[in-house]
Formats: structure tokens, C-alpha cells, sequence
């Protein structure tokens, strides 16, 4: 297995920290991995390792405003979500057609990392997608006590906070990486809206691909995730309706875990009954190739 650090250019020419992680011999295929809002790359370095041993390479890397693409100063810092899945995925999905040219290219998104793809002009390029945990953030579609913290959240802390410290001091709220501005502003008006993100077109999205997405989408929803629920996760796959979607319902038990939730997915309890799943399916797509478990 061999990892390299790299710096990808956004579209607009904003530096990305990245992370390649690749099998030794040549790949059979090419992930890229769109993370979650405020999580960083590295909690996906396990996943990404576990596709390398089974033949993938994977792109890891941070949006502009997060982590290793974090400026000095996100205090003043111009960045929202809108940038993420128009100037930041499409460019580490052109970086890694160009790096792996011939290869099937295949996407894992992880909540945003999911919601986003549409937004991408260069999503053609893709063979398919697995998405964890993708759907709306609308807080009435979360269970009772944790949606009224969400509307909580929304409406009063993120507007004081950003307001006092000129971003979302995350980490001190215990939500992951800290935030630009106006990804905080972004995602909570998308959160308060039934439609999320569609409720903007034409006001905040200038340009949208979703009637045009075709590529295959393996769906991954967690009956004990509080935010991509039943509720939620319908509503987000309205907006992929030119594609074909193969949707699953994950209990914890059917899996021999105690809870996955948003984020348990790319942890190591993933390792022996989530993580086949997602590669078993992308391998599907790639008939040429043996099955991961003769690789394993």
C-alpha cells in the first residue's frame, strides 16, 4: 500500500489538502471520498486503507475551510457549501480521472459528501456512487428531542456564534471541525427549509445537475441515525430521479452492532459488516474484477 500527500486546486484555484491512498500493484478502480460537514479526511483513512487492500484508490481530501484546507484565519474567511460541490468535488473528481485515466471512477459520499454530487458539472464522469447516510437535514424529520435541539441549534447558536467569533467554533460546540461562516449560514438555512437545498434554486444554487445524474447510487441509511431518516432520506433521493437507486435499511443487529448511527459507518467496528457492503456493490459495477472477498 503506498499514501501520498498532495495539494489538489479547486476550480477557483483554492489549495485542497489531500491524501491518495493506493494499492501497491496497479488499481482495478478509483474512489474519490466526499467526507461529511466539519469532519476531516483522516476518519476515512481506515476505510480508504481497507479499499487499498482490496485493490482501490482512494482520494481523501478536506474542503476549503476544514482541517488540512483550513486558512489561517477563518474569521473574514468567504466559503460556503455552494463552493464545496461546485468548486471543490468536481476538482478532486477531475484530479483523480486524470490520475487514474481508464479506471472505473466511483464516488463514496458521506452525508453532504452525497447531497452534493449533483451540483457537480463533471458528475458524468462517474460510474457510481455509494452514499452513507445522505439525505435532507430538515430538523422536523428528526426524532422529537433531537430535532428541537437541531432547530436549537440553527436558529440561535449558530447565528450568536458565527456573529461573536466570525465562524462556528464547532470543535467547542463538540460538532466536528470548525466551520466557515457562511457554510454555517448555508446549511442552517438549507435545514430550516422542508426541501433543503431545492427550496433555493434559482436564489442560492446558480447551477444544478441532479435532472441529469445518472449514475448508478447504492443508498446506505441507518435505522439508528437521528438525522438521515425515513423521513429525510426520501426527500433527498427525489432530487436524484434520473437514476436508478438500490436503497437499504441497515439495523445495527443485522450487522452484529450495538449502534452505527451518522458517522459509526467509517469507524473500525465498520470493518467486518459494513464496509464489504459498499465494496461488494461498486465491484458489481465492475464485472471484470474478482469479488473482494477472494481478494481478502
Amino acid at each position: 500500500m503506498r499514501e501520498e500527500t498532495l495539494t489538489i486546486p479547486a476550480l477557483d484555484g483554492y489549495p485542497l489538502d489531500a491524501l491518495v491512498v493506493a494499492p501497491s500493484a496497479d488499481p482495478r478502480a478509483a474512489i474519490v471520498l466526499n467526507g461529511a460537514t466539519g469532519v476531516p479526511k483522516a476518519f476515512y483513512r481506515r476505510f480508504a486503507r481497507y479499499a487499498a487492500e482490496r485493490g482501490y484508490a482512494v482520494l481523501l481530501y478536506d474542503y476549503r475551510g476544514v482541517a488540512g484546507s483550513r486558512p489561517a484565519s477563518l474569521r473574514g474567511f468567504g466559503a460556503t457549501m455552494r463552493d464545496w460541490g461546485q468548486q471543490d468535488m468536481p476538482a478532486a473528481l477531475a484530479w483523480i480521472h486524470g490520475r487514474y485515466a481508464g479506471l472505473p471512477l466511483f464516488a463514496v459520499g458521506h452525508s453532504v459528501g452525497g447531497q452534493l454530487l449533483g451540483l457537480m458539472p463533471n458528475h458524468e464522469l462517474l460510474s457510481g456512487a455509494a452514499l452513507v447516510a445522505v439525505s435532507t437535514g430538515h430538523w422536523r424529520g428528526m426524532p422529537r428531542g433531537f430535532g428541537l435541539y437541531t432547530l436549537a441549534m440553527l436558529r440561535l447558536v449558530f447565528p450568536l456564534t458565527t456573529g461573536i467569533w466570525g465562524y462556528l467554533p464547532a470543535r467547542l460546540l463538540r460538532m466536528g471541525e470548525d466551520l466557515p461562516a457562511g457554510v454555517a449560514r448555508e446549511w442552517a438555512a438549507w435545514c430550516l427549509h422542508p426541501r433543503y437545498l431545492a427550496g433555493f434554486y434559482g436564489r442560492t444554487v446558480h447551477q444544478h445537475y441532479y435532472d441529469r445524474f445518472r449514475a448508478p447510487l447504492l443508498w446506505l441509511t441507518f435505522a439508528d441515525d437521528p438525522i438521515a431518516t425515513p423521513r429525510n432520506v426520501p426527500t433527498m433521493q427525489r432530487f436524484y430521479g434520473a437514476t436508478t437507486i438500490e436503497d437499504r435499511l441497515i439495523r445495527p443487529a443485522d450487522v452484529g452492532l450495538a449502534s452505527i448511527g451518522h458517522l459509526g459507518f467509517f469507524r473500525e467496528q465498520g470493518r467486518a459488516g459494513l464496509w464489504p457492503i459498499a465494496l461488494s456493490w461498486l465491484e458489481s459495477l465492475t464485472p471484470q474484477a474478482a469479488p473482494a472477498e477472494a481478494r481478502a
